[in-house]
């Protein structure tokens, strides 16, 4: 199950999606920032958080995230229009600036 961030923005998460039919991120699943600076991220505008986390639309890489392609051990992605961010540790696909997968997330807490 996936949780929506609290307050108004659940209600803009539920626009979002019904409007490309994807869940909006939970809150975050990182904690320290020193986990965030050096791990590879990708900040799209809209994140899905499950086991498996998609992030779509302009996504772009930071961080030394892989542009185009597979890679392997932690990701984040972060959802731009929202500011939340989900840690992944399992590796995925990038296809930036189209979107991102990533395996085994953080469904995120809160």
């Amino acid at each position: 199950m996936i949780r929506t961030i609290v307050g108004g923005v659940a209600a803009g998460s539920l626009a979002l999606t019904a409007l490309i039919g994807l869940p909006a991120a939970s809150a975050s699943a990182v904690t320290g920032e020193d986990d965030v600076r050096d791990t590879p991220t990708y900040t799209c505008d809209l994140v899905s958080s499950s086991q498996l986390s998609q992030g779509i639309l302009n996504c772009q890489a930071s961080n030394g995230a892989v542009k185009t392609g597979g890679f392997t051990g932690d990701a984040i992605l972060r959802d731009r229009r929202w500011g939340v961010h989900v840690l992944c540790h399992g590796g995925g696909m990038a296809h930036t600036p189209n979107d991102v997968q990533a395996n085994e997330c953080d469904a995120g807490q809160g």
